[in-house]
């Protein structure tokens, strides 16, 4: 008898699979409750213990690789998607040792890969260490994400079972199981758990971008709303683009440095600041506090001089969990910053506001920032242009533009 599973089998096992995850999904969308995650978990766990008594199942691995990667934009739909954060605000994270995260992802998985092949042709002995140190460094992997978003507090329930699942896998292969089923188990958390729902990791670290309007924005408005978001004299020739992200936590701390160091340098003259909003449309904080930047900048522009700058600090660095309601209530109590005037602006030009928004994601898309870590300070003068992302060198930057200044006298 062949050890060799029947072709049926050989597809229907990678079906199980996939079809437990997509059901994970939804399961999670609606009733986000530890028992989902408990019974998730406990049918994911049957699946893969079953699949790794096949005869050489470990070779599975090799189709449900392509599957992960086939099913990978149907499950992303949003329907199924558990939460449209896209992992916004954790892009200054997004790199570790200068190198970006998702090319050690891909390093990863290009290593799994060839690891498979190897074992296609027999030869496993002499990858049983390479098999080992990939699984210390896939779960290292889990566990500094699952840090990470208790950190940030970017906590998607979602992301943190798979991470979970995918540690309780790796801890179950370690124990029990040899090298090959190790492997396979190793196939199965970080292609099919990673790869499907982490798919097309580039666009993963930036937020998802809203459907542009085809119809071109009224001149008139685009107009009054770029000079709504400006800080500083329109005549100063070296012009700052500061791109923010609303639930961007590293923003608000950078906010306040940069306004320390260069705010001297705006007002009087030498140079002037374009608030720029990168903001994901489909989470409703993100859009929300979005739309109260440029409400704020409408307020500073028809007459509350300094209103913008002050309401920045109080506009951006949110949680995801955090409401509308939850934001206008510590307004309230906090006595520093009146909202009342934005929120008014912010329903009377809703049009012009949408407007300006659309026009800010061509702008980043143009300037090719959707995947920059925030914040972002782009520096301009004629055919002058530096760049600046993450950890903005203010000092740095301070002494380019007392530089440029001076050379321009």
């Amino acid at each position: 008898m062949s050890d060799h599973p029947s072709s049926g089998r050989c597809w229907l096992i990678p079906g199980l699979l996939l079809g437990a995850l997509a059901l994970t999904v939804l399961a999670w969308r609606q009733f986000p409750h530890p028992a989902t995650l408990g019974l998730s978990a406990l049918v994911l766990l049957l699946i893969a213990i079953w699949t790794i008594n096949q005869p050489q199942s470990w070779k599975l691995a090799i189709p449900i690789l392509f599957l992960a990667a086939l099913v990978a934009p149907m499950i992303s739909l949003e329907a199924l998607w558990p939460c449209g954060l896209a992992c916004q605000g954790a892009l200054h994270y997004s790199s570790f040792a200068g190198v970006p995260v998702w090319a050690l992802g891909l390093l990863t998985y290009s290593i799994t890969f060839f690891l498979l092949l190897a074992g296609l042709r027999g030869d496993q002995q002499r990858f049983r260490l390479a098999g080992g140190i990939l699984l210390a460094l896939c779960a290292g992997g889990s566990l500094w994400y699952l840090w990470l978003s208790w950190q940030l507090e970017l906590l998607c329930n979602h992301c943190l079972a798979l991470h979970t699942l995918a540690l309780a896998a790796m801890i179950c292969a370690v124990r029990l199981l040899s090298f090959e089923r190790l492997l396979t188990l190793v196939a199965l958390g970080f292609f099919a758990l990673h790869m499907v729902f982490h798919h097309q990791p580039v666009v993963d670290a930036a937020p998802v971008a809203a459907p542009i309007s085809e119809q071109r924005a009224d001149p008139e408005v685009a107009a009054a709303m770029s000079a709504a978001m400006r800080i500083g004299e329109a005549q100063a020739e070296i012009e700052l683009h500061l791109v923010l992200d609303p639930i961007c936590p590293h923003c608000r701390s950078v906010w306040r440095q940069l306004a320390e160091g260069l705010g001297p340098l705006i007002g009087d003259g030498s140079a002037q600041l374009h608030i720029r909003i990168r903001h994901n449309p489909r989470l409703p904080i993100s859009r929300f506090a979005a739309e109260m930047l440029v409400a704020a900048g409408l307020t500073n522009h028809l007459g509350h001089g300094g209103y913008l700058a002050g309401a920045i600090p109080h506009l951006i660095g949110f949680s995801q969990r955090d409401s509308e309601a939850m934001l206008r209530s510590r307004w309230a109590a906090s006595g520093f910053f009146n909202a009342e005037p934005a929120l008014q602006l912010r329903q009377l030009v809703a049009g012009g506001i949408a407007q300006h928004l659309d026009s800010e994601a061509r702008w980043l898309e143009g300037q090719r920032l959707l995947t920059a870590a925030t914040p972002v300070l782009i520096l301009r003068r004629g055919d002058i242009r530096q760049q600046w992302s993450g950890d903005l060198p203010i000092e740095g930057i301070r002494q380019r533009i007392i530089a440029l200044s001076a050379d321009k006298e």
